[in-house]
């Protein structure tokens, strides 16, 4: 089988490339992916998306010239490989991305059946902090047979691959998230004030805040046991914990237990992510596994100081107290005390926000991330029989 490498329309050639994820959920890699098709469809690159599962919540964002195939399977599936070789057979991809480590096998088996185009498979990090089961380790021995190549969005990412899956790390291109920094950026203090008056926050109060899933990888349970420690030595500030999730209900409960009701907002799921952004004075990320966080990347661009767990790259990206606060996992209490010290130090939450925004300007803006997914692309394109 022959694969085309390149779309003709309106006289010009674009490479094709299928995307494969489980399915298009509020989260970074997904919101990511989708910020590169809008990038670059119709100029760049000609896109097709497949999910694995439904479509998911953020299906209405994909454009309107990019095809969206779900598969729709439901629980343990053992098919999805075989539809999925269908949909390349039809589509004739120039490269197919599988972009978490969920797709990697029904991607893999149906790259297998529809001709071996090229194939890059996605690291973005796992929902735990736990690291590859035996059973993962075995499966990845012969993924790397039908892998043309591998993408990571963090260094983190590339060596957790090399030490737990033997990939050699030349065989990994890491790719770090970006930020629109226009759309990120420092509000302008009549809009700050106007998005926290909204919030019920009042102008003397510091707000710390996060934005994601309300999941166990993302460990809000730490991170509301810091907001106790916190009030109980006197700090006045307000907390923000932005986003939906199924352990909802289970944080509801354990501000109502801690008594934390009056300094604890839950905004639910919101598209005004700069607004929120700007109405924070430090951003606080509690994960217990990242790759390079979206989330912390949208705070540093908005000029916010960061507290952020040891995971991923995010030692890497706060550069260890000049842009941010780096703790152990899990750890409430070595948490507290960093949000302590940035409650009380106004000066310096403005000086490690503005080396924040700086840091993303010279390195982690979006258009960087598509220039290197772009130079990716490129070099798989070749004519395969």
């Amino acid at each position: 089988m022959t694969h085309t490498d390149y779309v003709t329309t309106g006289g010009r050639k674009r490479p094709r490339i299928l995307h494969v994820v489980n399915a298009l959920d509020g989260g970074g890699m997904e919101r990511m992916l989708l910020s590169l098709v809008r990038a670059t469809a119709g100029d760049r690159l000609d896109h097709v998306i497949c999910t694995l599962r439904g479509p998911g919540p953020l299906a209405d964002s994909v454009p309107a010239s990019v095809p969206l195939l779900p598969l729709e399977a439901r629980g343990p599936n053992h098919t999805s490989g075989l539809r999925l070789a269908g949909i390349l057979r039809r589509h004739r991809p120039g490269v197919v991305h599988a972009r978490s480590w969920g797709a990697w096998a029904d991607t893999a088996v149906a790259c297998a059946l529809a001709g071996r185009p090229p194939l890059v498979l996605s690291f973005h990090g796992l929902q735990s902090d736990a690291g590859f089961s035996r059973r993962d380790r075995r499966r990845a021995r012969w993924l790397q047979f039908l892998c043309r190549r591998y993408a990571c969005v963090s260094h983190a990412g590339r060596d957790q691959l090399r030490r737990e899956l033997s990939v050699p790390a030349r065989r990994v291109a890491v790719i770090p998230n970006g930020v629109d920094p226009d759309r990120f950026a420092p509000p302008l203090p009549q809009a700050r004030a106007a998005i926290r008056a909204s919030l019920g926050v009042l102008p003397h109060e510091c707000v710390i805040g996060t934005i994601g899933s309300m999941t166990p990888v993302k460990d809000h349970a730490t991170l509301l046991n810091a907001v106790r420690v916190c009030r109980g030595a006197g700090a006045k500030l307000r907390v923000l914990l932005v986003g939906d999730g199924p352990l909802m209900g289970e944080l509801r409960t354990q501000v109502r237990r801690d008594d934390l009701e009056a300094f604890v907002l839950f905004p639910g799921r919101r598209d005004d992510t700069p607004d929120l952004l700007g109405a924070m004075d430090v951003y606080v990320s509690s994960s217990r596994s990242e790759g390079m966080s979206n989330a912390v990347l949208e705070a540093m661009s908005v000029g916010l100081a960061v507290v952020a767990t040891d995971v991923g790259d995010n030692a890497r990206l706060l550069k260890r107290d000049r842009t941010g606060a780096i703790v152990p996992l899990r750890d409430s209490a070595a948490l507290a005390r960093a949000i302590m010290d940035l409650v009380n130090k106004t000066d310096q939450r403005r000086q490690w926000g503005t080396r924040a925004r700086q840091l993303v300007l010279d390195h982690y803006t979006f258009g960087r991330t598509v220039e290197r997914y772009l130079s990716l692309y490129r070099s798989l394109l070749r004519p395969t029989r």
